[in-house]
């Protein structure tokens, strides 16, 4: 059951969850074969690599932990533990956070749908409440902006997408 996956910046690795078998997959792209497969907690479902490749992070529907492994050798590392399973990941250029959505759970108002963790302690920063369903969450370039969409779930339909400054963690614009 192959779902998302994710390109190492210097494009020798892509990682593939596989939903269904708590696993990840990690291809050679020079050879295009799977080299190992990494096993996760429950449900892996986003995936995304530090900035210099080494690190590979994964988050889980299912899980209120992201897993953390070394690119290569592919030890695993302590898990970052969050509080609430996650939908959609990303880290910071300059690798200091990494930011994910919580979908799947009953929406209500108020619910804090966008975390941050600082990678440098390994711990849950903040909760910001986009005041919607949470989905996927990207930098700008710069990195001083996050856009979150909102579509959530069927059963919780949103066309809404936020602007959060990153530094003070304020949704700057709601589209």
């Amino acid at each position: 059951g192959p779902h998302n996956l994710a390109l190492s910046p210097d494009g020798r690795w892509v990682a593939v969850d596989n939903r269904r078998s708590d696993e990840v997959s990690m291809i050679d792209t020079t050879a295009f074969r799977e080299v190992i497969r990494l096993k996760t907690g429950r449900q892996p479902h986003d995936m995304v690599f530090s900035p210099d490749s080494s690190l590979l992070y994964i988050g889980h529907e299912l899980d209120p932990h992201i897993a953390r492994f070394e690119v290569g050798s592919w030890r695993e590392l302590d898990h970052i533990s969050v509080g609430t399973a996650q939908h959609d990941i990303s880290v910071t250029q300059d690798h200091t956070e990494l930011w994910f959505t919580v979908t799947g759970s009953r929406f209500k108002p108020g619910l804090r749908r966008v975390g941050v963790v600082d990678l440098r302690s390994a711990k849950l920063a903040q909760m910001i409440d986009t005041g919607y369903d949470a989905h996927d969450v990207i930098f700008s370039p710069d990195g001083k902006e996050a856009w979150v969409t909102n579509s959530g779930y069927l059963t919780v339909p949103s066309d809404v997408v936020n602007v959060i400054d990153v530094q003070r963690r304020e949704v700057l614009a709601t589209l």
